[in-house]
């Protein structure tokens, strides 16, 4: 009987301790993995406001925060956030986005220094 309790209480903290991991996968790291997140990062690695500011190479954090994706039916939409550095210094990108098959538009914004300021914002343009 008291390796059953031992068992429980085993399963109880590996649970537990599973969760943090899970929220931090899908808030902190999913992002990465879509196509919006290489696209949105492929135009700020080459826009001349983040390379006048940062300099080259441009470096996207470890983590890109996602509080919201919603994928299904042929829409695509979410909203993340990235820490960018390069060797002049560091800075922080916003992005919005939504995709559907009549049309999609993006919102990429950066923030250096406190000042933020609108990279981009329009039609969603890179091929599905």
């Amino acid at each position: 009987m008291n390796l059953k309790r031992i068992w429980r209480a085993l399963k109880l903290a590996v649970l537990i301790s599973l969760f943090p991991a899970v929220m931090v996968f899908f808030f902190g790291l999913f992002i990465k993995s879509t196509e919006e997140y290489t696209c949105i990062m492929r135009t700020v690695e080459r826009h001349p406001e983040v390379l006048e500011a940062l300099g080259e190479p441009i470096n996207a954090g470890f983590f890109a925060w996602s509080p919201f994706f919603e994928s299904g039916g042929h829409v695509r939409q979410g909203y993340f956030s990235t820490r960018i550095s390069g060797p002049r210094g560091q800075g922080k990108i916003k992005a919005d986005f939504y995709r559907a098959p009549v049309g999609g538009t993006m919102e990429i914004r950066f923030e250096i220094d406190g000042r933020e300021t609108t990279l981009y914002s329009g039609r969603y343009t890179c091929s599905e």
